[in-house]
Formats: C-alpha cells, sequence, structure tokens
C-alpha cells in the first residue's frame, strides 16, 4: 500500500467506541449486513463467516477488501493446481494476501 493509498484509508476510517457498536448490533447477521451491505466490506457468505474473523476485520488484524476492489474470474482447471499451492505461493508474497484471510 503506497502513502496515497493509506492517506485516503486513514481519511475514510470512522472510529467508534466498542461499546457504542455493540449496542447497535446485536447479532452476527446485523454485523455481516452492515459490513457487507454498508459498508461495502467483501465477506465469505454468512453461513462461513466467523464472528472472531469480523472483529479481526474492525479491529485492523485482518485486511478490509472493498466490495468494488473485488474482480471474479473464472479459472479453468490446471492438474496439479490446489488452494495448498495457492497458499503456499501467497506465504512468499510480500505484506498484504495472507492478511486478507481469516487468522487461525
Amino acid at each position: 500500500m503506497d502513502k496515497e493509498e493509506q492517506i485516503n484509508q486513514a481519511e475514510s476510517t470512522t472510529k467508534i467506541h466498542p461499546q457504542a457498536f455493540a449496542a447497535k448490533f446485536n447479532s452476527k447477521r446485523e454485523i455481516w449486513r452492515f459490513l457487507s451491505t454498508d459498508a461495502g466490506v467483501y465477506l465469505p457468505p454468512y453461513e462461513t463467516c466467523t464472528v472472531p474473523f469480523m472483529k479481526d476485520l474492525l479491529s485492523g488484524r485482518c485486511k478490509l477488501i472493498r466490495t468494488k476492489d473485488v474482480k471474479h474470474i473464472s479459472v479453468p482447471f490446471f492438474e496439479g493446481l490446489s488452494i495448498k499451492l495457492m497458499l503456499k505461493w501467497a506465504d512468499t508474497q510480500p505484506g498484504e494476501v495472507l492478511r486478507a484471510f481469516p487468522l487461525v
């Protein structure tokens, strides 16, 4: 992330006290809907998205990806290609790739 992107992100960030957030949203569904619809955050499907992952997104421990920045593609079948190999490659990349995934 370059300096200009960091400045733009800092300017568009709103800080809210955890108690105020908890008072406004009472369930996982309400938080998921707020993040995915109102805030425009790209999230996994509701059924597989966990509350700890959403907390990590909100606290900055995991990287937020905006829905407008996601490009859906169709990947053909390649012999030998697996998620394990893709994650191994991502681990060699500097910076942000693995921060977008839930912490284990």
